[in-house]
């Protein structure tokens, strides 16, 4: 038996502080696949028979059992998306058109994707590893004073899968392998509330969600190989369920709602439905608390990889994302409306009465379908030291409706690398993806109607207090309609070093 020397650990510990102090980016959906920037050469294809690579335990840990030593592997990729709207139309709640905002373009950050993992072969037949990875991620950070302001400014998710495994070999034909993930997630919504043109060209106001969770769940994998040139793999990971808590914050208030006059412009305060005017939840201070379930998908993946001969290896994959686990974004908001700004009235005396409502909710409709995803790569050994890699993808769309929040469609993958070995125990590879979108209509609406009548039913009820308050003037809609265009580009390092 080989015994774990410590010193390694604290070499992989450094790494995976890494990890935990790098931000994230987008991908499809928000699903990461570029957990391991080695697969992106051959666009992901048979990622889950991939033999002799430590990184590939977070696809199949029963791959564990092809790496013949213990040793740790790092690796970083860096997401350069573009962005840019061709908008056709935009306007408040009035229906009148959006004014002094600009097109939103370039919201979508550079970023980095971090991962490490080690391995430790305890003896022939059983693989012990850990894998520190970014499984979900999602950065879109528009200006606050763009046209589709209403409907996003920011929105952020951040995720750290800490993922132990194991790995057992019964014979040369087939392994298994399992593990359990504790997973730490942190999400960040902004969308604006300004009614005003002169404040949107100055301080437009917002109101943000923040939430952190811990959640847990578990993979499965299996590796069989019934002649020694191909190798299939299916790997399953649960679903991970995670209770989002935190708190709510509203900037520049002030330029935001100090009138109910304000109102006819404004509409309707971020996703909030305005059809019960007391359940606004502006005037509840900032620190608010507020709670959202959420369900990080399930997947399952097939792959093959098959040697025609001693330079070429063929490679396909086939994964399923349960995206249906998650079609809404539900926030309940616990708040005590004792906001005391410089609002008029009949307004700060509407929100003290609506302290009988305890809680309110918003919703950020996310509807989705499961997907595919389709994978054909292939290596050419150019010598024992130099193989490239090339491969080909297709990325399905899970957005039913297109958002600001998620402006994804069908994705195609161009991929190609090399991967460089400098001795028998340390390797290094480099790879490119270029993922081409598909052009998104985005037809985002918001009906605030409604609204009306029971805020001029709110005015009636203040009496006195409504002091001059005019009617409200009839609502209708928030719209943003726009043609969303972008790629991505990838760029990916790994180190791997066996003892």
């Amino acid at each position: 038996m080989r015994h774990f020397n410590w010193r390694y650990a604290s070499v992989f510990a450094s790494v995976g502080a890494f990890v935990l102090s790098v931000g994230q980016a987008d991908a499809a959906r928000f699903q990461l696949r570029e957990t391991n920037a080695s697969s992106l050469g051959y666009a992901m294809a048979g990622v889950g028979a991939e033999k002799g690579d430590i990184a590939s335990q977070f696809n199949n840990p029963a791959l564990m059992t092809t790496v013949d030593k213990t040793g740790v592997a790092g690796s970083l990729v860096m997401i350069a998306p573009n962005l840019k709207y061709d908008v056709s139309s935009a306007t408040y709640s009035t229906g009148a058109s959006f004014t002094g905002g600009n097109d939103g373009d370039n919201a979508t950050p550079v970023a980095l994707i971090p991962a490490a993992y080690m391995m430790w072969a305890v003896n022939d037949k059983m693989r012990l590893g850990l894998a520190v990875t970014s499984p979900w991620g999602l950065m879109t950070d528009y200006n606050n004073k763009w046209t589709g302001s209403f409907f996003a400014t920011r929105s952020k998710l951040e995720s750290v899968d800490v993922n132990p495994n194991v790995a057992f070999k019964f014979n040369d034909k087939l392994s298994v392998g399992a593990g359990f993930s504790v997973q730490y997630v942190k999400a960040d919504l902004s969308s604006a509330l300004s009614p005003r043109a002169a404040a949107i060209a100055s301080a437009p106001s917002e109101i943000n969600l923040q939430g952190k969770s811990t959640g847990f769940g578990f993979n499965l994998g299996l590796l069989f190989t019934p002649w020694s040139h191909t190798r299939f793999g299916l790997a399953y990971r649960s679903a991970v369920r995670h209770k989002l808590k935190g708190n709510m914050r509203i900037s520049n208030r002030s330029n935001a709602v100090s009138t109910l006059g304000d109102l006819a412009t404004f509409g309707a305060v971020g996703p909030v439905n305005l059809t019960q005017f007391n359940a606004l939840p502006i005037y509840a201070p900032d620190g608010t608390s507020i709670r959202a379930p959420l369900t990080l998908p399930e997947t399952a993946a097939f792959s093959v990889q098959h040697d025609f001969n001693s330079k070429w290896t063929g490679r396909f994959g086939v994964e399923w994302t349960r995206w249906k686990q998650l079609e809404s974004l539900n926030v309940d908001v616990d708040w005590n409306p004792n906001y005391a700004g410089s609002v008029a009235a009949g307004v700060a005396a509407l929100a003290r009465g609506a302290q009988a409502l305890a809680q309110t909710s918003i919703t950020e409709p996310l509807p989705a379908r499961n997907t595919w995803f389709y994978s054909l790569g292939a290596s050419y050994k150019y010598s024992d030291q130099t193989t490239l890699k090339f491969g080909i993808a297709h990325d399905q769309n899970a957005q039913k409706e297109s958002s600001v929040r998620l402006p994804d469609n069908n994705r195609i993958w161009f991929s190609l690398g090399v991967d460089q070995k400098f001795t028998d125990n340390l390797t290094a590879s480099l790879d490119y993806t270029f993922i081409k979108v598909q052009n998104t209509d985005v037809d985002m609406r918001r009906d605030v109607s409604a609204a009306t009548a029971g805020l001029n039913a709110a005015r009636a009820q203040l009496g006195g207090a409504a002091g001059a308050i005019a009617n409200i003037a009839q609502l209708s809609s928030q719209t943003f309609k726009a043609r969303a265009k972008s790629y991505v580009n990838l760029l990916g390092v790994k180190v791997q070093y066996k003892f």
